[in-house]
Formats: C-alpha cells, sequence, structure tokens
C-alpha cells in the first residue's frame, strides 16, 4: 500500500508564513508604510493601540515597517490580515503577489521535508522487519535443525539412555532380588553326586548327613 501524501498542519502554516515574512523583511520594510494599516490590524485584534504608539516611535519608516513586522510574525494571523489590508488600499497589490509566491514556495519545501521523512520512516521501518525476520529465521535454524522440536533436547534423555524406571516409593530392585531354590530331593533340583547316592538305592539312614560338607562327612567315616 502507497503511503498517504504528507499535508500542513495549522502549526506548519504558521510557521512558513512566519518563515516568509523574515524572507521578505528587508524588501517588505523598503516598500511598506505602517501607519496605512493601523486601522485595519487593530479593527482584527492583530494589534492593540499600545502596538501601534510603539511602532509610531521608531524614527523612521523603515524602522516603524521592521517593528510592525515583528508584531506580525508573533501572530498566526498576521500575515493574511497585512494581505487583506493591502488589498483594501489598492495601491500595493504587487507586494501581496511576492508575498504569496514566497509563502508558496516554503510551503512547497515544507512539503518535500516531509515526504523525505516519511519515506524514510518506511524505509527504516521496512529495514526493521527485514531484519528482525532474518534473526528470528537465523535463531530457528540454530535451536531447531532440521524442523526438530525445542522440547526433544530436554524430555527425551531418559528414553534415550534406556534407563531403567523405578516405581516412585518401591525400593527393591528386581534385577537384584533374591531367588529361592531347589531343596536336594525337591522337584527340580539337580542330582546328587555318586558318593552320595545309597549303594542300593535306598535312602540314606541319617538324612541330615547328606547335606554336610564334603569334608565333615570324610571326618566321620575315619
Amino acid at each position: 500500500m502507497e503511503p498517504t501524501a504528507p499535508s500542513l498542519t495549522e502549526e506548519d502554516l504558521t510557521e512558513v508564513k512566519k518563515d516568509a515574512l523574515e524572507n521578505l523583511r528587508v524588501y517588505l520594510c523598503e516598500k511598506i508604510i505602517a501607519e496605512r494599516h493601523f486601522d485595519h490590524l487593530r479593527a482584527k485584534k492583530i494589534l492593540s493601540r499600545e502596538d501601534t504608539e510603539e511602532i509610531s516611535c521608531r524614527t523612521s519608516s523603515r524602522k516603524r515597517a521592521g517593528k510592525l513586522l515583528d508584531y506580525l510574525q508573533e501572530n498566526p494571523k498576521g500575515l493574511d490580515t497585512l494581505i487583506e489590508s493591502i488589498r483594501r488600499e489598492k495601491t500595493q497589490n504587487f507586494l501581496i503577489q511576492k508575498i504569496t509566491d514566497e509563502v508558496l514556495k516554503l510551503r512547497n519545501v515544507k512539503l518535500e521535508q516531509l515526504k523525505a521523512g516519511t519515506m524514510n520512516n518506511l524505509s527504516r521501518s521496512n529495514s526493521d522487519e527485514s531484519n528482525y525476520s532474518e534473526k528470528l529465521r537465523a535463531s530457528t535454524a540454530m535451536f531447531h535443525p532440521e524442523g526438530e522440536s525445542s522440547t526433544a533436547p530436554f524430555f527425551s534423555t531418559e528414553s534415550s539412555l534406556n534407563l531403567p524406571v523405578l516405581e516412585v516409593g518401591r525400593t527393591e530392585n528386581t534385577i537384584f532380588s533374591s531367588t529361592t531354590f531347589p531343596r536336594p530331593g525337591d522337584p527340580g533340583a539337580p542330582p546328587l553326586p555318586p558318593e552320595l547316592q545309597l549303594e542300593e538305592g535306598g535312602t540314606c539312614g541319617n538324612s541330615s548327613e547328606m547335606f554336610l560338607p564334603l569334608r565333615s562327612r570324610a571326618l566321620s567315616r575315619q
């Protein structure tokens, strides 16, 4: 979307008119006769009676015109009212064209400045947005390579190491729990050594002797 063309505010126009009077000060001081405009400027509340007396105290026409311009610059409507007064006098209409040309020139300069400022701000905004997008993409590629989730390195440690999971409150380890082995003679027990079996297939007279260690049994036979 194209940016909206800038426009001057009331404050901008007031500044333009003030600058126009300042740029034309030397020319207007030579051409304007201040006393001719007192009545109209007082009627429009641009000048007061004390203001006109202050202007009249100046010793030359040039100084009186300069003091008049000072008062006009202080009032936002000063220049417009001066043009009205010149138009009413009908003797110095060439001043109106001179003042109007200067105001239009300064107005265009002000508009160009505002336009340039708007374009610079827009360009800066686009540049900032582009830089932010580049930084965002770079950070995404750094912390999420090949589309990996950011939570993967933090929550997959246990599963990746294949660690045993213990139930809460369980203290025994199933791997190291004791196992009950069958006693000699029970189903599933390994066969006894031949020397411990009876020669004729009978049972041992003393069953407790079967479970004595080999060394103890050898001593008892002696």
